[in-house]
């Protein structure tokens, strides 16, 4: 088995946006106890890292597979050749020459897999994560489907790899290189899994703490569009301005869909034989008070909807306002003595 992942950029040489700057925290959905995004999958392919380092670019199409498989409901899984001619790009790699088979840097990785695509595959963007925070891990797998992580891989991993075992912490055993590979299962109480080297690899949150070196978390339209749109609890627009000002390019998330207008309910016209509330006058030394009253539509004006014939239910007795008489006009929220409205809660 081949390793190939070189050391990563020192942050002042080669910026990134950092994913903790834009999620909400109290917008985050709860993570559930299992996250699962590698059992699905049949069969993950060597790409050729048994031979090559092209470890880098085999843990991307191992996304590509699982967000096909889990985000469209169908496995795609690029060729062994999309996947060493992505290496030879951004590498340097040539088939003819072994010895420039030096590795590739995973961010020059992201960026070609972002512009150019692999297999076909474009990303919108990518994020650091803090690989010390194992929930911001958790959640940005939850949320985005895999992570994509590089390792300073010890000789011990390399035999309980060999034997079949999980990786964990074995002191003084020598680190042989770096190594990519792809998060995809995470548990309470429970190993890690990711994916590497044709096999499904299950490793300690000892062992991550002890040798992750970077952590990368990667927007992909196969899964951003079956998510329906964006991560909730991610603050989509401050990530687009960043992304913005980082590459000089337009934000590749869609903007965010305002809430909609309510569309006003046109005042509904009157009828003949409806039920309406009528605001008697009063007595003008207060003896009685202004008060509505139940009544009933009579007439309609057919120029003027709103002024009406009405009979009034009054405890003495029915009382009539009949349009020859002037009728009574409709004040919607103005109850005024003399007017109509139509009940509150109707």
């Amino acid at each position: 088995m081949r390793l190939g992942r070189r050391a990563p950029y020192p942050e002042h040489e080669r910026p990134r946006l950092k994913l903790a700057a834009f999620l909400r925290t109290g917008a985050l959905p709860p993570t559930p106890p299992v996250v699962d995004y590698v059992s699905k999958v049949g069969e993950w392919p060597m790409y050729a890292n048994d031979e090559i380092g092209d470890c880098t670019t085999a843990a991307a199409g191992h996304m590509i597979e699982a967000w096909t498989a889990y985000g469209q409901g169908r496995t795609v899984q690029v060729t062994e050749a999309d996947v060493i001619a992505a290496y030879s790009a951004v590498s340097g790699y040539d088939p003819r020459d072994p010895s420039t088979d030096q590795g590739a840097v995973m961010q020059d990785v992201l960026d070609y897999w972002r512009r150019t695509g692999i297999g076909g595959h474009r990303i919108l963007a990518f994020a650091e994560l803090d690989v010390t925070d194992l929930e911001q891990v958790r959640a940005a797998l939850y949320l985005f489907g895999h992570v994509y992580v590089g390792v300073d891989f010890p000789q011990s991993a390399m035999d309980q790899f060999d034997a079949g075992r999980p990786w964990d912490v074995v002191r003084r055993s020598p680190i042989l290189g770096g190594h990519a590979v792809d998060l995809g299962y995470a548990a309470d109480g429970r190993n890690y899994a990711c994916v590497t080297w044709g096999a499904v690899q299950e490793l300690t949150p000892r062992w991550w703490s002890a040798y992750v070196e970077e952590a990368w978390v990667v927007a992909s339209p196969e899964w951003v569009s079956a998510t329906g749109g964006t991560p909730p609890g991610l603050d989509v627009a401050a990530l687009g301005a960043a992304f913005e000002a980082l590459t000089g390019e337009p934000s590749p998330f869609p903007a965010p869909v305002p809430d909609p207008t309510p569309t006003p309910q046109p005042t509904p016209m009157p009828r003949v034989g409806e039920f309406v509330h009528y605001v008697s006058y009063g007595t003008p030394g207060g003896e009685y008070a202004s008060q509505c009253r139940a009544a009933v539509v009579t007439e309609v004006n057919a120029e003027e909807p709103g002024q009406v014939g009405l009979c009034v239910v009054n405890p003495g007795g029915l009382f009539f306002h009949p349009l020859a008489e002037g009728g009574c006009a409709q004040a919607e929220g103005q109850h005024s003595g003399g007017t109509w409205h139509w009940p509150e809660g109707a």
